[in-house]
């Protein structure tokens, strides 16, 4: 099977899941539509304390900043700047907002590649570990925060977010297991490679190679320390900022509930949906509130205006970085995904 054959295949894999998003998303704006109030949601808007919000977009400001000084980490000794790091992180998650079926993360793993004049497919492996770290610090925050400070009924009604924490825990150890062994892993898939004499299937293998590699850095203690610690004052931040939100609108919400708000919004980011997970984390988001307690207006306000605030923050320097790093042109689906070296 020739490369070009593979990407064609991809590529409709991509379209299949923008599709489906977009049905996705159609569905819960519908729902929203037909369950939310439209003169009490925009009084909702009205009421809420500008001074807050305004607070809130400048500590979610700072912890991209910290996610472009931590990008580094996944890199071990590799040379990236936090300049570079910080501006294509930044064109990642813009682009993760223009386009479907998160296509950033493949554009900040060609920019990166560019930059680094690394591999694509080593590139994105360091994007993949950096989601993970993201993943289970979320998780760590949920399952204690939401635990032991929930009530009973706000723990019945949001242990269904344990099986996305339980997930995102089994794939770290997952990939620790793989890096631990390597060695007998890849001898296992030569092995196996053997019977199958492809040279598509050799330039799989290479790739993997090439991902796993990237993958390894943030398995060594040296790094994993203090992707931990920067981890953790990451998602602290956007934590702070959920409370400026809550409070904003007004509403008093415990750690368990703050907890809820910002695994339920960024878990359901995962789901496919239109650009920038319009729709879907507005309904879940929202739902997963209203059953803690908060008036579905009030809840749809909050996660309407948490939702802004990140889509601006990445939005007006990811544009700036869009144009100035990339002369405004996207690269074709197959280069992006091919990961070849730059």
């Amino acid at each position: 099977m020739k490369l070009a054959s593979i990407n064609k295949k991809l590529v409709k894999g991509k379209g299949l899941e923008f599709f489906v998003g977009f049905i996705t998303s159609a569905g819960c704006l519908a729902w929203i539509i037909y369950y939310i109030e439209e003169s009490k949601f925009i009084g909702e808007l009205r009421g809420a304390d500008i001074s807050l919000i305004a607070l809130a977009v400048a500590i979610i400001f700072i912890s991209y900043v910290i996610r472009g000084a931590r990008w580094p980490l996944f890199f071990e000794g590799r040379n990236i700047s936090f300049y570079n790091s910080f501006r294509c992180l930044i064109v990642g998650f813009f682009m993760n907002n223009m386009l479907p079926a998160r296509i950033g993360e493949f554009i900040r793993a060609h920019v990166g590649g560019r930059v680094t004049r690394l591999s694509r497919a080593l590139v994105l492996a360091t994007v993949a570990g950096e989601r993970l770290a993201d993943g289970i610090v979320i998780s760590f925050y949920f399952i204690v925060f939401f635990t032991f400070g929930a009530t009973v009924q706000q723990y019945e009604d949001g242990r269904a977010i344990y099986v996305v924490c339980y997930l995102f825990a089994a794939a770290g150890l997952m990939t620790s297991v793989v890096l631990f062994f390597r060695k007998l892993f890849f001898r296992f898939l030569e092995i196996i490679l053997g019977y199958f004499p492809n040279k598509m299937l050799g330039y799989s293998f290479k790739k993997l190679n090439l991902f796993v590699d990237g993958l390894e850095p943030m398995m060594k203690l040296k790094n994993m320390l203090p992707i931990l610690a920067e981890s953790l004052l990451i998602w602290g931040l956007e934590l702070l900022a959920y409370y400026l939100v809550t409070i904003a609108f007004h509403q008093q919400m415990n750690l368990a509930g703050l907890s809820l708000f910002l695994a339920v919004v960024n878990f359901s980011s995962l789901i496919p949906a239109m650009p920038a997970g319009i729709g879907v984390i507005e309904a879940l988001a929202t739902l997963s509130l209203v059953k803690i307690g908060i008036n579905k207006e009030t809840a749809l306000a909050m996660v309407a205006t948490q939702h802004i605030i990140q889509i601006a923050v990445v939005g007006i320097p990811g544009a700036y970085y869009f144009y100035s790093t990339m002369g405004g042109r996207i690269p074709e689906t197959n280069q992006l995904i091919s990961g070849e070296t730059v």
